[in-house]
């Protein structure tokens, strides 16, 4: 098999993949957002244009959320720079064991957070997917869970 062969076997479905399951929901929804179209509802939806959108705009609340998450991206990439950067400086000297470090450093970055979470907090974790931890709902008191009852 040539080299375009093997490069093509791979790439093909992992296109196929992103068209199915990333652009095209993304397109849909964006197809909605210009009706009045509503999840609960049996009836069909009718084009609206832009209103959806002149709504969510004029809405002064959301205004406040913007600025809410806005202080927090620039808050919160500012930390991350900062202590990435000095972790990098730290980690470019000679010491013992640096390789060691880094690895151990590097590792939740590199694996998935369905499996970092549980084993570094197991009781929220499977208490918030009611998978019998102890964690309780964060609004109030512990809720009957799935296997506990």
């Amino acid at each position: 098999m040539s080299d375009l062969a093997i490069r093509n076997w791979f790439i093909i479905p992992t296109i196929a993949f992103l068209i199915v399951f990333n652009i095209f929901p993304l397109l849909y929804s964006l197809g909605f957002s210009f009706t009045d179209y509503r999840a609960a509802s049996n009836r069909p939806a009718n084009f609206i244009g832009l209103e959806n959108y002149q709504q969510l705009l004029t809405d002064d609340g959301i205004w406040n959320n913007f600025t809410i998450t806005a202080k927090y991206v620039i808050i919160s990439v500012a930390g991350q720079v900062v202590v990435g950067f000095g972790m990098a400086l730290l980690l470019n000297r000679p010491i013992p064991g640096k390789g060691l470090l880094t690895t151990v450093l590097m590792l939740p970055m590199m694996m998935s957070a369905a499996v970092v979470v549980p084993v570094i907090e197991p009781d929220v974790a499977c208490g918030q997917a009611g998978f019998g931890g102890t964690a309780g709902s964060p609004t109030g008191p512990p809720q009957k869970n799935v296997i506990t009852g």
